[in-house]
C-alpha cells in the first residue's frame, strides 16, 4: 500500500513539474513577441487592484491576451494609460 502511494506521488509531482515548465515557456514565448507584460507588473506600473486591472480591461483601455492560464497585456497599452 505505501509503495502504491509513492507511486502516486510521484506522477503527481512529475505532472506538475511539466505544467510549470510549460507555463514557463509560455512566457518566453510571449517576452519574444511583442512587448507583453504580466498581471503584477501591469499593477505595480499604474498602481491598481486586481479589481481596476480587470475593469480596464473590461472596458478596453488594456488590451490583453490570455496564453494558457496567464493574462498578458500590450506594453503599448498599458503606456499609453501611464501618460495619461
Amino acid at each position: 500500500m505505501t509503495k502504491a502511494i509513492l507511486i502516486r506521488i510521484e506522477r503527481l509531482l512529475r505532472q506538475h513539474f511539466k505544467e510549470q515548465r510549460e507555463h514557463l515557456e509560455e512566457m518566453k514565448k510571449a517576452a519574444e513577441k511583442d512587448h507583453w507584460l504580466d498581471s503584477a507588473t501591469v499593477k505595480q506600473m499604474l498602481r491598481i487592484s486586481d479589481r481596476t486591472l480587470y475593469e480596464y480591461t473590461r472596458k478596453g483601455k488594456l488590451v490583453c491576451e490570455k496564453r494558457g492560464s496567464v493574462n498578458f497585456y500590450l506594453e503599448a497599452s498599458v503606456l499609453k494609460l501611464v501618460k495619461g
